[in-house]
């Protein structure tokens, strides 16, 4: 990071990011009490997170064209009051048609949010994209990881249908992030010359790229979302089954802050390699063991899957460095809202065959991301790429 003012906007971004993603933490350990509420199936309930993925994530690149055309800064600091407010009327829904609908509102927020501010915080990174693109992640993952704790012992005090006071704090971070947040305009920088190679060679990597964000995307939506519907059934209390998600996602974000810093080390691609095999036995480990061993494994799974998250998005970013934001919002957003479509059929599939056998299949497909990795390297040795494309003279080229 090149400066005081750099890392100052890289926190807020982050902070930002923590408080916009803890709301979409609260569906998944809701999910079960939805389920009483409503009488819902699984594949029911299920699909009520593809609902929620489809607006949060597959809409994103719709906004991130917009960002990078327009760069408007409302897309910064309104979106979490959007989110917020829409996800906090769960508890008030009388029937699916209503639930949906306040889903897809939400999303809305977080498909604003994410490709600008993941474009503003390559831009301010400097040098060490992978550090600096790991703290903007990691908040994101933090308070996704503590959405749970957070939901679920408010709506234990007050009972579920007053989970709309929830709404007030996303208020307060708006009105926080309207006087605070950095101005994109100001703040993201684009390339205007450097090194280019035929530009039809990039997009073999970079769908294999968006590949391995799906496949990843698939597997840490599904443990988080039927996690805590298995552990109930097993007889787990309500607030520790809520509660292994943000195991799960808590030490998978260490692994993605300290991946971003392992990624500038060692190299991306070896990054991604070690985080597609190392979790494949821990996840297994955690579906086989009947004891409080369990959570010690589904949180080394965590660390090791979200390990190459900055890894992913910095090397999509580096291949197309004018239109940062739509690539973020291909690779944040579309490869997440295809995993959220995906949630539907798995939520079939665990009703046809049990969930932990549905869950053991997804486990084992985490593998597939070792011969993606392959592939994109021999694909990446084909095309001429600087490691940093957007040198530093280039960094300093305002956005018109």
């Amino acid at each position: 990071m090149k400066s005081t003012s750099a890392r100052k906007s890289l926190w807020i971004l982050a902070a930002g990011h923590f408080a916009l993603d803890s709301y979409n933490g609260y569906l998944a350990p809701l999910l079960p009490l939805l389920i009483a509420k409503h009488g819902m199936s699984v594949a029911v309930a299920a699909s009520l997170a593809s609902v929620l993925s489809v607006s949060s994530s597959g809409l994103q690149p719709l906004f991130g064209y917009l960002a990078d055309r327009h760069r408007w800064r409302v897309f910064v600091w309104l979106s979490p009051f959007v989110t917020g407010f829409f996800i906090s009327l769960l508890g008030v829904a009388p029937n699916y048609a209503a639930l949906a609908t306040f889903l897809f509102l939400s999303g809305l927020g977080t498909a604003a949010f994410h490709p600008l501010a993941a474009a503003s915080a390559h831009a301010v990174a400097g040098d060490r994209k992978g550090h600096g693109m790991s703290i903007f992640v990691t908040g994101g993952n933090v308070g996704h990881s503590l959405g749970p704790v957070i939901i679920l012992p408010v709506v234990m005090l007050i009972g579920l249908e007053r989970s709309w006071v929830m709404m007030l704090p996303a208020f307060v971070v708006s009105v926080l992030l309207y006087f605070w947040a950095p101005d994109p305009k100001r703040e993201a920088k684009i390339a205007t010359t450097g090194n280019l190679a035929d530009l039809k060679a990039r997009w073999l990597p970079l769908t294999l790229l968006w590949l391995l964000v799906t496949l990843r995307a698939v597997v840490i939506a599904g443990f988080s979302n039927f996690m805590p519907i298995l552990l109930r059934s097993h007889g787990t209390a309500l607030f520790l089954a809520g509660s292994s998600i943000t195991i799960f996602q808590l030490t998978g974000s260490v692994g993605s802050f300290l991946g971003g810093a392992l990624s500038d080390r060692i190299g991306r691609l070896q990054t991604l390699l070690l985080s597609f095999s190392l979790p494949v036995p821990l996840f297994l480990g955690f579906l086989a063991v009947q004891s409080d061993l369990r959570l010690i494994l589904i949180a080394l799974a965590g660390f090791g899957i979200f390990l190459s998250i900055p890894a992913n998005l910095v090397e999509a970013q580096n291949l197309f460095p004018r239109n940062l934001s739509t690539v973020s919002s291909l690779m944040i957003g579309l490869a997440w809202g295809t995993a959220g479509l995906l949630l539907t059929p798995l939520g079939v599939l665990a009703d046809r065959f049990g969930i932990t056998a549905m869950l053991t299949g997804l486990a084992l497909s985490t593998l597939l991301g070792v011969l993606l990795t392959a592939g994109l390297w021999a694909s990446l040795k084909r095309i001429t790429v600087a490691a940093e494309p957007v040198s530093r003279a280039e960094e300093a080229v305002p956005v018109p």
